[in-house]
């Protein structure tokens, strides 16, 4: 299958919510990294900010201009993000846009990251405007809920991004290796659904929540294979699984 037959994309009816779900190893972020750069190449105007909490992401230059190459020297792995920038405060996202800048990546590993992280999203939601699509790519959605499922951090935007966002012309794409820590209220709101290999047949079951026709007997379990589906009025049928071509 081609990456334009399961691309994200912006309608009449509003930006699209998507969620990739796959254990370690098993292909996830890279398909997240496809996803996520198709829709910067897709709409020439778009924004996407990237909510990198593990953190796995290298950003190219910093919002003051500087390569940022050497805050990742000690790095034996990570994506290189083209044309990105690193920011740190809320305030930075708009110089970041007002430089030309399409892809943000805000990054941490604490607790006073995490708090700093969804700062940044919260700015990145205010600003979104249904005139310029937008994208907020999270790398572990797990990282901003407790095991009930409470936002942590005292923010609840990642809620809002999939409840409110389609209006704003604001996009999801939720990566995790878990689901039973993400709310019902995000799972519900999902358009698309990426299903790499999981290891808990718990997980599995959450799926139901979000309408998708899935089945432990239908989880893929070879590395870099996923069954795709797509929410659209009684459409249940599950498609794959297909292989990213690497």
């Amino acid at each position: 299958m081609d990456l334009q037959q399961i691309s994200l994309r912006v309608t009449k009816n509003g930006a699209e919510r998507a969620l990739v779900v796959g254990g370690v190893g098993s292909g996830k972020s890279t398909l997240a990294d496809y996803l996520g750069t198709d829709f910067t190449r897709r709409y020439s105007k778009s924004r996407r900010l990237i909510a990198d909490t593990k953190p796995r992401y290298r950003a190219e230059v910093t919002v003051q201009g500087r390569n940022a190459k050497h805050l990742y020297r000690k790095w034996g792995h990570g994506q290189a993000v083209p044309g990105s920038v690193l920011v740190y405060e809320p305030e930075d996202l708009a110089l970041a846009w007002d430089l030309g800048y399409r892809v943000a990546i805000v990054q941490g590993e604490s607790m006073a990251d995490l708090v700093r992280v969804l700062d940044v999203c919260e700015a990145f939601f205010r600003q979104a405007n249904a005139k310029v699509p937008s994208l907020l790519q999270v790398d572990e959605t797990c990282d901003f809920f407790s095991a009930n499922g409470y936002p942590k951090g005292g923010s609840d935007v990642m809620i809002r991004v999939a409840r409110a966002g389609r209006e704003r012309g604001l996009g999801g794409l939720y990566c995790s290796q878990r689901t039973r820590a993400i709310p019902v209220s995000i799972i519900e709101e999902m358009e698309r659904l990426y299903l790499f290999r999981l290891d808990a047949a718990g997980d599995i079951k959450r799926l139901e929540e979000m309408g998708a026709p899935v089945t432990v007997d239908d989880m893929p379990r070879e590395e870099h294979a996923f069954m795709y589906w797509r929410k659209r009025g009684g459409y249940d049928d599950l498609y794959g699984p297909y292989r990213l071509a690497l």
